[in-house]
Parts: C-alpha cells; structure tokens; sequence
C-alpha cells in the first residue's frame, strides 16, 4: 500500500473506530473516494461491533444460565 494512499485515508480510518456511529460516518466520507486502507478499517470496525453483540447478546448471557 501506498504511502499517499495511506495518508489521504487516515481521518477516516480513525474516525471508523469511534463507535457504530463514526463507522457510519467513516462509509460515508468513504463512499465517494474509494481508499483501501479506510475500507480496511471499516470492514475491522464492523467485525468488531458483530463479535462484541454475539458476546453480549449469546455468550455472556448463557455463561450466567450455566454458573
């Protein structure tokens, strides 16, 4: 990856780390200006946000059924 391509997507990428919200907000400046390295992030962001329901909402609560 190219150093340019880096720079120019680094607002975004950061941005997608703050909450669902800033996801949104970092796919949305994506949306017009396709950039790998904030796509990347993205994709990092909303894998993280699906692992962290499935904690909250599947395994977390059958770990309080089972003790």
């Amino acid at each position: 990856m190219e150093n340019h391509t880096v720079n120019e997507g680094k607002t975004a990428a950061i941005i997608s780390y703050i909450t669902i919200f800033g996801t949104i907000i970092a796919f949305f400046m994506n949306n017009s200006k396709k950039n790998s390295f904030t796509s990347f992030h993205i994709r990092q962001m909303i894998g993280i946000f699906l692992l962290s329901m499935i904690n909250k909402y599947i395994v977390y609560p059958l770990c309080i059924i089972n003790s």
